[in-house]
């Protein structure tokens, strides 16, 4: 996995930037699909770096956060935030301990 050599970490292409196209294409509205910031979350910063991990993640949902406003306020209909890193987790952990609610919300 790639890590983080310094903070802060920020996006550097936001989904809505795809919409543009696709809104003049389309004749329906549109769903946008965003990354999960837990499948993000993977990705860690160097203990060396100075970058707190709790910093990380606040960088990463405030990223996050920003991404699904521009979808929506450039006219997507939804957001989907897909979450195809449960797969990888069950993988990881065939126990599906690593899943629970608990575990997934303090990502």
């Amino acid at each position: 996995m790639p890590r983080l050599t310094a903070g802060p970490f920020r996006y550097k292409r936001y989904a809505d930037a795809y919409l543009d196209t696709a809104l003049q294409c389309a004749h329906v509205p549109l769903k946008q699909a965003v990354i999960s910031p837990s499948a993000l979350s993977f990705y860690t910063a160097r203990g060396d770096c100075g970058y707190a991990r709790e910093e990380f993640i606040e960088d990463l949902l405030r990223e996050h956060e920003t991404e699904v406003r521009r979808c929506l306020q450039k006219g997507a209909y939804k957001v989907q935030i897909d979450f195809t890193e449960a797969r990888l987790a069950v993988k990881l952990d065939p126990s599906g301990n690593c899943c629970t609610a608990s575990s997934i919300s303090t990502i």
